[in-house]
């Protein structure tokens, strides 16, 4: 089991994971693969790297807008969503932001990762995903930012995240920290 430190909810300029690249950011390239459920709002939204915002009063077919992702309460197990990295990195921690959801957050989440190699994501099938827990399950609160140093940072450089909620609901902003992975580092 993985272990971390739960960070008090401070400015994360201010915690240790400040100084590290937030590796699921879409501006880099990080998209949403897959997803079990996104019927009130889209996974990929997670992924965006400005804050979270509200809109009240605002509709969509499905209800309430919301700034982030959202799964119908519907499942026995849990909901998930898979996301492919722009860059492969080694991971330090990570923000998990439930903002604006309050009764609709996700109660409990958990992250695995896992690398998939360039032959086998070009086999155009879909990749076999040998996942490793990075950040057992976590409480989270509604309307708040959970900040999560792993105690120990990988050495497993990873391309795929599986960020997991329990069972369902809403989760503003996923925040994967840590170092980017290049090939230009091999020593000769």
């Amino acid at each position: 089991m993985s272990s971390y430190t739960r960070l008090s909810l401070d400015d994360i300029k201010n915690t240790p994971l400040g100084n590290y690249v937030d590796l699921a950011n879409c501006k880099l390239g990080s998209k949403v693969v897959d997803v079990s459920d996104e019927f009130f709002a889209a996974a990929s939204n997670m992924l965006n790297p400005k804050p979270s915002v509200r809109e009240i009063g605002k509709f969509v077919e499905t209800g309430a807008w919301f700034d982030g992702w959202e799964t119908r309460r519907h499942n026995q197990n849990h909901d998930w969503a898979i996301i492919q990295l722009g860059f492969p990195g080694t991971v330090v921690g990570f923000d998990i932001d439930t903002a604006h959801f309050t009764g609709n957050h996700a109660p409990v989440a958990s992250v695995e990762g896992c690398f998939v190699s360039d032959d086998e994501l070009n086999k155009g099938e879909p990749p076999n995903y040998q996942w490793e827990e990075l950040l057992p399950k976590v409480e989270l609160n509604p309307d708040s930012k959970h900040y999560f140093l792993l105690n120990v940072p990988t050495e497993t450089t990873y391309n795929f995240i599986r960020i997991n909620q329990f069972p369902d609901g809403g989760i503003a902003r996923f925040r994967v920290y840590g170092t980017i992975w290049c090939s230009c580092y091999y020593r000769l």
